[in-house]
């Protein structure tokens, strides 16, 4: 019997793993159909996108070849057109800039102005201040020096020199701490 328990084992250890092998294979292996529709649909979206690029690069390609086409007939000559409309530009700038700075000059200085026109624009600030205040009839005041540092102790010995005294010799400095008034105690008595 011992045979038999064994055999009855092996089938149902066999049945055991079909099973599992039938269960592993209907889980990993999905239906063919369904295989092959997802796999199409990922290539036409790569087929779309390639030739989208496709497209896009010979667009450029057609518009770099009528660019070309159009330098050569003279239709377009290189950067002239540009460099006239810089040229333009730059030249509306300078008179609005010359301008802005007449108005101010106008504004804030109107007596200089008048006396000097369109010439005021080129000069400073300091030089109209001083013409508008001239032309007003205001005395403008000078800038004094800044006082320049004296020498070390240049002070001191100026006016030490300058009074003609000399300085005091050990004696005379002995006679005033005697003749100095203080008490009994500070005398001596010699």
């Amino acid at each position: 019997m011992p045979a038999n328990d064994e055999q009855g084992n092996t089938d149902q250890g066999d049945q055991a793993a079909a099973a599992a092998t039938a269960a592993a294979a209907a889980t990993t292996s999905p239906d063919p159909v369904t295989l092959l529709t997802s796999r199409l649909s990922g290539l036409d979206a790569k087929v779309t996108a390639l030739t989208g690029q496709v497209s896009a690069a010979e667009a450029k390609a057609a518009a770099a070849e009528t660019k070309l086409a159009d330098y050569e007939s003279g239709v377009i000559k290189g950067d002239e057109a540009l460099r006239a409309q810089l040229v333009v530009e730059q030249a509306r700038t300078a008179a609005a800039e010359r301008k802005a700075t007449l108005n101010l000059v106008t504004a804030k200085y109107p007596e200089a102005f008048a006396a000097l026109g369109d010439a005021a624009a080129s000069m400073s600030e300091e030089n109209l201040a001083a013409l508008e205040a001239r032309l007003k009839g205001v005395v403008v005041e000078e800038v004094e020096e800044a006082p320049t540092p004296k020498a070390h102790n240049e002070s001191k010995t100026t006016s030490a020199s300058a009074a003609g005294k000399k300085e005091p010799t050990a004696a005379d400095i002995r006679a005033m701490i005697e003749s100095a008034p203080l008490g009994p105690e500070w005398t001596q008595n010699g």
